[in-house]
């Protein structure tokens, strides 16, 4: 009955929660896709939520009238594109909020086949394009600056479909440059893109806007709708890989694939930080450049308002308006901290240092609120100032029973690991049951007392004046160990107790840090907690990175230590004993070259044929070796994507581990997602280490498969280039030889053609096999050939075309040698009308 009871606790208390959400709408200009993953990600991850929004995000219908629906409030926000502007110009009351994409990917795209080689080849031409102005008046801006005008055009009505252009229903298509483009190298088609940036007529895209009667009522929802946005592309653009395959569970609508999102994703990245580190940036100038455009062109009625349309971030604008009429009577903030606490804070010469003090210095800028110091001497004389309300809050603290009866607390920004510090030449301890009998020190007044004598009610714990009088005290053998977080304790033996005193335990306990704030005001707390949440992570991290510079305390294995001796030991006896042996040898030889030179002649040459195969085996594997640093890459790339979904599993289960949620079948469930994941990874590594594992046995393999293995190895190159291979061998097809190396001179072969077809229009890899006496396996690229002067040196040893620093020759070279010297084949290359074409007899 009481497990029902608490279900249906937490159930209301589920829906209390869904209804403080503020409920706001998002209306796209177009379709789901890429071009949106930031607010997509924002929602996912919960950036909204955090913020108190629950929201909406709608997908672009033909006949919707954006900026009527925002200005009606039918929607809360909207996104457009730089006609906004002229909107604005036409009194159209809006405010811009952020320009996700510095630069438009909007251009003009014909075929090659279309002849039209310059912007005066559109002359009498058809254009697929927005037939109204504003949607359409960047191409006509470009048309004009290059002598035509729109009557010189036919305007077509869009269809959006690319097919049209293909089948010659349009000469020009409006479109996406991250999009289209995809399309027509997937079915082989060469084209050229007309971009009016490359003309002066550099517009914004993909802008966040909403009305100005939003901003005036709601200027903290405002605020946080558009800050939580910017999180969620900041986590999009740095997180492609898994914010592509979001897209592709829950917000496909256009059915895209895998390689046309990756497509899009990275030409956006592109737009999003051109010339700038600042995502979403929107400046006046700029602005007005673009209204500059549109007055040319006589589409404009009204002068703009700049500091009025585009919108300022403003301190405090993310509070309501009752608590910013708080912070005005309240003047200041009081602060107590931990007088010797480094590097978390300090007080030194009657100011408050370390980590803590730069982030609280970040919430007064965000609250445009001061904070002073209320000095104490110790961590408990702090908490008894904090009771008698002297000072308004802890800048860190962990929220425990006795403190939440006289202070509230923030969401944790600060989460590190308990272990022990002991003196050096302990053993390791994995867990606190161990040592629970003996003497540890705990600074008095710490969270962390209260915490473990709940978990180990017999524990000995000893109280401290500070973690300087627990180490010490650990160093005199007053107490046997001292008990705190991690990275105080390391930052401490590394600055103070070095060679004396180590880190010789760690413990599932860990440290929450937080804000605490007096519990008789308590709209104090919410001012804070909303502060904490517009500090981004990397601010956070910076602010860590700057403190804590030493790497944790090892404790010394001596063992090891002893063994690594050793070893060194037997490699230089080794040595002394091989330099004896060689110069025995050599004296005998010495005397043999006198009496025996016939024999040795024989030795020779065969030691010279030895030479030569080991030479070969040599540059064999130093081809391969040149490949690794791709192949690492391509084991990062199909890593990432298990590994954020271990991450992601590890976080679910400690989540509900924490909120004692956790069942038995969700434990499973997420146990069988690690081990699927890590399976994955695991047989990444199998393929990697039998692509460079020696194999000189010979074996009958498939030709099909061996060419599936080489392709697999290459994936991500083909993938990041946008080439397309068609693959037509017989499964049937089979060699005796080297597996191994025949998938090494494909590899070869296929890089070779990568190279040259990064900077082609028409990226396309042929791979076919035929059957007479032998298989020949055919590899033809679009590359446009190899020149006729040198194409008879391409299989000579270090003989290239690249710079030393892309390239040293090796690779044909070793395909030639694998194929004819080991495997009795041939290999040839000859020229076709669109590139060049490898031909392997084996």
């Amino acid at each position: 009955m009481k497990v029902f009871q608490q279900l249906f606790l937490l159930m209301m208390f589920t829906l209390a929660q869904t209804k403080e959400l503020e409920k706001v709408t998002l209306q796209f200009h177009w379709k789901n896709q890429f071009e949106f993953a930031g607010f997509f990600m924002a929602k996912e991850l919960g950036f909204y939520k955090d913020v108190g929004l629950d929201v909406d995000l709608v997908e672009f219908e033909l006949g919707t009238d954006i900026v009527k629906d925002v200005l009606e409030a039918k929607s809360t926000f909207g996104i457009n594109y730089s006609n906004l502007i002229l909107e604005k110009a036409n009194s159209k009351n809006i405010v811009l909020l952020s320009a996700i994409f510095q630069s438009s990917p909007h251009v003009l795209i014909s075929l090659k086949s279309s002849g039209i080689r310059s912007i005066k080849d559109f002359k009498n031409k058809k254009i697929m394009i927005n037939t109204n102005a504003t949607g359409s008046s960047v191409f006509t801006s470009m048309l004009q600056a290059n002598g035509l005008s729109k009557d010189d055009i036919t305007r077509v009505e869009h269809t959006f479909d690319i097919q049209d252009l293909i089948d010659g229903k349009t000469d020009l298509f409006s479109g996406y440059s991250s999009n289209e483009p995809y399309a027509l190298v997937e079915k082989g088609i060469e084209y050229d893109i007309w971009d009016p940036k490359e003309y002066g007529f550099d517009f914004y895209d993909l802008i966040l806007f909403t009305s100005a009667k939003e901003l005036k009522d709601h200027p903290q929802r405002v605020e946080a709708f558009r800050s939580a946005s910017l999180k969620g592309w900041e986590y999009a653009l740095s997180h492609i890989d898994e914010s592509v395959k979001v897209i592709l569970k829950k917000y496909n609508t256009q059915n895209r694939t895998y390689g046309a999102l990756l497509f899009e994703a990275n030409i956006e990245k592109e737009l999003a930080y051109l010339n700038t580190t600042e995502l979403g940036l929107i400046e006046k100038d700029r602005v007005k450049s673009i209204y500059g455009v549109y007055n040319l062109m006589g589409l404009t009625k009204n002068r703009i308002d700049y500091d009025e349309f585009i919108y300022k971030v403003t301190k405090q604008a993310f509070l309501t308006k009752k608590e910013r009429e708080y912070l005005k009577k309240k003047k200041f903030i009081s602060i107590c901290v931990d007088p010797d606490w480094m590097p978390f804070e300090k007080i030194e010469n009657g100011k408050h240092i370390g980590i803590s003090q730069e982030l609280i210095q970040l919430v007064s800028n965000i609250i445009d609120t001061p904070v002073k110091l209320v000095q104490t001497s110790s961590w408990s004389e702090s908490i008894t100032k904090a009771k008698s309300r002297e000072c308004d809050i802890f800048s860190l603290a962990s929220k425990t029973d006795l403190r939440s009866e006289f202070m509230d607390f923030s969401s944790a920004y600060i989460v590190t690991p308990i272990v022990i510090a002991t003196k050096i030449g302990v053993p390791f301890i994995d867990s606190l049951a161990q040592v629970s009998h003996k003497k540890l020190g705990v600074v008095k007044g710490y969270s962390l007392h209260e915490e473990l004598k709940k978990d180990y009610p017999n524990i000995n714990l000893v109280e401290v004046e500070s973690i300087h009088d627990g180490l010490r005290k650990v160093e005199n053998g007053e107490i046997w160990g001292y008990l705190d977080n991690s990275i105080v304790i390391n930052y401490n033996i590394q600055t103070n107790h070095l060679g004396t005193v180590a880190i010789s335990g760690k413990f599932d306990h860990s440290v929450e840090l937080a804000i605490a704030s007096r519990s008789d005001e308590p709209i104090l707390a919410i001012v804070l907690n909303k502060a904490i949440q517009q500090i981004s992570e990397k601010e956070k991290q910076n602010i860590l990175d700057r403190w804590v510079k030493i790497d944790f305390a090892e404790i010394v294995d001596y063992t090891i230590a002893i063994y690594v001796g050793l070893l060194m030991l037997g490699v230089i006896i080794f040595l002394f004993y091989r330099e004896f042996i060689l110069s025995r040898l050599n004296r005998q030889l010495n005397i043999l070259v006198d009496k025996k030179t016939k024999d040795l002649q024989e030795i020779n040459e065969k030691l010279d044929e030895k030479v030569r195969e080991r030479t070969n085996e040599l540059l064999t594997q130093k081809s391969k070796m040149q490949n690794m640093g791709e192949m690492v890459g391509n084991i990062a790339h199909q890593w990432r994507q298990p590994l954020s979904v271990v991450n992601l599993c590890l976080g679910i289960l400690k989540h509900k581990r924490l909120q004692n949620r956790l069942s038995e079948d969700e434990f499973k469930k997420q146990i069988a997602n690690i081990q699927s994941s890590t399976l994955y990874m695991s047989q990444t590594i199998e393929d990697f280490l039998t692509y460079f594992r020696p194999n000189k046995i010979k074996e009958k393999f498939n030709v099909n498969e061996a060419v599936n293995k080489a392709l697999s190895i290459v994936n991500n190159l083909l993938y990041k280039s946008a080439i397309k291979v068609n693959v037509d061998v017989d499964k049937s097809y089979t060699i005796d030889g080297f597996k191994d190396e025949y998938v090494q001179v494909v590899i070869s072969i296929i890089s070779n053609s990568i190279a040259i077809l990064e900077s082609k229009k028409l990226k396309k890899i042929d791979i076919s096999a035929t059957r007479t006496n032998k298989i020949v396996l055919s590899i033809s690229d679009t590359g446009g050939g190899i020149d006729e002067k040198i194409i008879d040196r391409i299989f000579e040893p270090y003989f290239t075309t690249k710079h030393q620093s892309e390239g040293t020759g090796l690779g044909l070279y070793i395909a030639k040698m694998i194929i004819e010297n080991n495997m009795e084949g041939k290999i040839d290359v000859q020229n076709t009308k669109d590139g060049a074409l490898f031909t392997i007899k084996s």
